[in-house]
């Protein structure tokens, strides 16, 4: 029998029980608060909602190139920028509680009979590392690129957040569908073998049909690691079929997803010191820009 092993989707004692969902009202909010009432559901865990208000930039300081403006005018035009400032401050909460009142009636509609809505200042990123100790998954989905909302672009919430909180995370797409099956990015190492262990004996996944799936496999002792990967998922009760790929391992990995219709992908996160991801890049950003699929991301 396997032994247990504590997981970021497991918690340990005094590890956070809650799924956090990173709720802002752009088009994949509705993804966000599904997939988060997804892994509630499966997880047997409670459900926060989270918005977090971004601070305002500072106010200007008024510099009278021309000599024209008198003290009395620079310091009404400040009073004028600090009533505007908190006009917008008091609608941006409003609007707010109503993307989280929304999210809220959603998350009902699907099923959950209660989730948390939370309302925060700061930085979403700053809010998530305040919150951490309470959280047993991150939701969070990634905003396009304005210009050209191109998939190549990667939201900087989303690739600090992934960088810097140590608990699971789930990036979603636009796709509200919560996955019926999924897939694994195993290449053999031990780093993989422990995500493999940890699908295994996580409740948030079992059941799915499972998709092992390996690029350039080309020694006896890899295709002995996959067999075992196999295995270990198998005898806890999943349905595994493994894929071979060769080439470049996020081209790969990309095609792999779209060509058998996978909605999740499950892998790893920042694997390499920043100064090899400087020079030759990191999977991880490369999937997060790239993947056709939702990413679970695990340490």
């Amino acid at each position: 029998m396997t032994t247990p092993i504590i997981d970021h989707t497991n918690p340990a004692p005094g590890q956070g029980e809650r799924i956090i969902a990173c709720i802002d009202g752009a088009r994949h909010s509705a993804a966000v608060c599904d997939h988060g009432v997804w892994a509630a559901r499966r997880l047997a865990a409670p459900l926060t909602l989270l918005h977090a208000l971004e601070k305002p930039p500072e106010a200007t300081v008024m510099t009278d190139l021309s000599g024209s403006l008198g003290l009395d005018t620079q310091g009404q035009l400040l009073g004028e920028l600090t009533r505007l400032d908190e006009e917008r401050a008091k609608v941006a909460q409003a609007h707010g509680r109503e993307i989280l009142a929304a999210a809220s009636a959603r998350a009902r509609d699907h099923g959950l009979a209660e989730a948390e809505t939370l309302q925060r200042h700061g930085g979403l990123v700053d809010t998530l590392q305040d919150l951490e100790a309470q959280a047993r998954l991150v939701v969070m989905g990634q905003h396009d690129m304005p210009d050209s909302g191109s998939r190549l672009y990667l939201d900087p919430h989303v690739e600090r957040a992934v960088r810097t909180l140590r608990v699971g995370m789930l990036i979603t797409t636009e796709n509200p569908a919560a996955p019926e099956r999924f897939g694994i990015a195993f290449d053999g190492s031990e780093t993989a073998r422990v995500l493999v262990q940890r699908v295994a004996t996580s409740p948030l996944l079992r059941g799915l049909p499972c998709q092992l799936m390996m690029v350039n496999a080309n020694t006896d002792k890899e295709h002995e690691a996959l067999r075992w990967a196999a295995a270990t998922l198998e005898n806890v009760g999943f349905e595994v079929n493994t894929r071979l790929a060769e080439g470049d391992v996020e081209e790969s990995l990309c095609r792999m997803m779209t060509d058998d219709g996978l909605p999740l992908l499950v892998m790893g996160a920042y694997g390499h010191s920043r100064i090899r991801e400087w020079i030759v890049g990191s999977t991880t950003t490369t999937l997060l820009r790239r993947s056709p699929g939702a990413l679970l991301i695990l340490r």
